[in-house]
């Protein structure tokens, strides 16, 4: 390229005369101090770049400042904000060159340092999105909550519900912590404001939760590409900081609570009357929890109208409870539960649930918890009518207890309840669907409740019924 000769003063004026292809070439416009590159104009017929050009271990290299344009910038700085490669004004340009020659004083090598800055810039920007998209403790009980509403499980909202009233609101700056910097110490300090709040068995279930929700955002959310989608947050866990906090085994009370005979009757007559509960819904639940034989209380809340066959005396409850694939668990109804039916039909029939006193959701677990301790309070002659507490698992404790007292076989027990079924050729080969042994054994119940002298007439012995 031709060096054209430029007058002894370079101004503004002289660059904006000059004109591709009579001034073509590359001009001068200021030495600086000698040995340290110079700033040159080339004039193009897109416009009139201005470099940076410099010496490096004998090659020649142009770093380019900007475009001369006598409207553009006037400033090569302002603040922190560069304007390298945009339109500038001359003495901008000259005062780029000066911070450009200088930076290749330090530097020497302007190519490399400028590759290496854009470099740590990239990974300083990596690093951002990644501190951006790092779930917080916070993020990550709402990600475990969320799976599990996915997953229909029925306990969802009373674990959201659990984290809310015992970590989040106790507890603000530590769930805005990121997840993968939570440690064992967090946790304890948690669960130890349950402990000097008398919280017992709470502690146990709360760890529990945490533990979960930590091993689930370990296990299967970072890499799972529909979170990312989602959310986009990464947990990044390196470990589970529950599993090195103790269960407390004096904490976990296995439940003995057995109502007998006379307790359970009762009950029952208490659970009829509206005066003693007034909504008619709560007390068409706790009586149909009694007529199913004390199936768990979530799934029989759930159930909507479709699992009921009201002309086929049967209701399909979906057992979500310690399996990984729900499982379709069908109950006969005896001709209680159908009454009770027939009398929701005119009240709910047009909503999804039979139980639900608002049309819109299905009536809550806690409801008929709180029904229960309200029932088990009341007076009779001043006295209490139940001398020791119960709860809604009791009264399922109490069926069991009662059918095997009366000869239900163990096998037709898990069958109507609905327990594990441990016989892994059993789970296999044993399609029979029981549900006339469940019939029997809820025929027998109630015969128990009414107290008639024949209650265990419908047990059919084990052997008779495995090859009746």
């Amino acid at each position: 390229m031709t060096q054209t000769q430029p007058p002894r003063r370079i101004t503004a004026t002289y660059l904006e005369s000059l004109k591709p292809g009579r001034d073509n070439g590359e001009i001068i416009v200021d030495t600086g101090v000698r040995g340290h590159g110079v700033l040159v104009l080339r004039v193009t017929q897109t416009g009139k770049p201005l470099y940076y050009r410099y010496f490096h271990k004998g090659s020649r290299y142009f770093e380019l400042i900007g475009h001369f344009d006598p409207k553009g910038s006037r400033h090569w700085r302002d603040g922190d904000r560069c304007f390298k490669g945009a339109a500038l004004t001359l003495a901008a340009a000259r005062d780029g060159f000066r911070e450009l020659a200088q930076l290749a004083k330090s530097v020497r090598d302007l190519k490399s340092h400028y590759t290496a800055e854009e470099a740590r810039k990239q990974g300083e920007q990596r690093k951002a999105e990644i501190e951006a998209r790092a779930g917080t403790f916070g993020d990550l009980l709402t990600a475990y909550v969320a799976s599990l509403q996915e997953a229909g499980k029925p306990s969802a909202k009373d674990v959201a519900g659990l984290f809310k009233r015992h970590v989040e609101k106790p507890f603000p700056q530590i769930t805005k912590r990121r997840a993968n910097t939570i440690t064992p110490e967090d946790i304890q300090a948690i669960l130890a404001r349950l402990v000097d709040r008398g919280v017992t068995r709470g502690v146990n279930i709360t760890r529990s939760y945490l533990r979960a929700a930590f091993s689930y955002a370990g296990r299967g959310h970072d890499l799972d590409p529909r979170r990312l989608a989602q959310d986009g947050k990464k947990f990044a866990l390196t470990g589970n900081p529950v599993d090195l906090i103790p269960r407390i085994a004096s904490f976990e009370r296995v439940g003995e609570r057995v109502l007998d005979a006379d307790e359970m009757r009762k009950y029952v007559e208490f659970i009829c009357d509206p005066a003693k509960v007034p909504n008619p819904i709560t007390r068409a639940a706790l009586q149909m929890h009694v007529y199913t034989g004390g199936q768990r209380v979530r799934q029989l809340l759930s159930a909507p109208w479709s699992a009921y066959d009201r002309d086929g005396g049967t209701v399909t409850l979906i057992d979500l409870k310690g399996r990984a694939e729900p499982r379709e668990h069908v109950v006969p109804l005896v001709p209680e539960a159908l009454a009770i039916l027939e009398v929701l039909h005119e009240e709910t029939g047009t909503a999804d649930w039979p139980f639900t006193t608002n049309g819109k959701t299905g009536l809550r677990h806690e409801t008929l918890v709180k029904a229960v301790a309200e029932v088990r309070s009341l007076e009779e002659d001043g006295t209490r009518a139940f001398s020791t507490p119960f709860t809604l698992k009791d009264i399922r404790r109490t069926v069991e207890t009662t059918l095997a007292s009366l000869g239900v076989s163990k096998e037709h027990r898990a069958q109507l309840l609905s327990h594990g079924r441990g016989d892994k050729i059993a789970q296999a080969y044993d399609k029979h669907n029981y549900l006339d042994e469940k019939r029997r054994a809820l025929e027998t119940w109630l015969a128990f409740l009414r107290g008639s002298a024949d209650a265990g007439a419908n047990v059919v012995p084990m052997r008779q019924a495995q090859t009746g």
